[in-house]
């Protein structure tokens, strides 16, 4: 890729997230359960119940569709949702996805 070429791709991928920023939308892939609940038009319930399977199934060794480090992940103390990664996931109708069960 010629300097020129580079040059204006940077331009471009500045003015899109100044677009994203201007529009209220995440410029990072991860963004936090209640942003990620609304980008996706759901509850933050959802999100977590999905996260709470997710790490049973991790824990246990079950396979689960929704996986750490692809779909959620755990800074420190808090839960971090990659939003366009886990819409592939959890819009998928019922009986296409595993189904695993929380213990009480």
């Amino acid at each position: 890729m010629q300097r020129k070429e580079f040059e204006a791709l940077r331009a471009r991928v500045e003015r899109l997230e100044q677009n994203q920023r201007a529009l209220g939308l995440p410029t990072e892939p991860w963004v936090s359960p209640n942003d990620a609940a609304s980008l996706l038009s759901t509850s933050r319930a959802t999100i977590m119940e999905e996260i709470k399977r997710a790490e049973h199934a991790r824990i246990h060794g079950l396979k689960y569709d929704v996986v750490w480090d692809t779909h959620y992940r755990k800074t420190s103390s808090h839960w971090q949702v990659n939003p366009m990664e886990l819409r592939k996931v959890i819009f998928q109708p019922p009986d296409k996805r595993p189904y695993i069960e929380l213990p009480n």
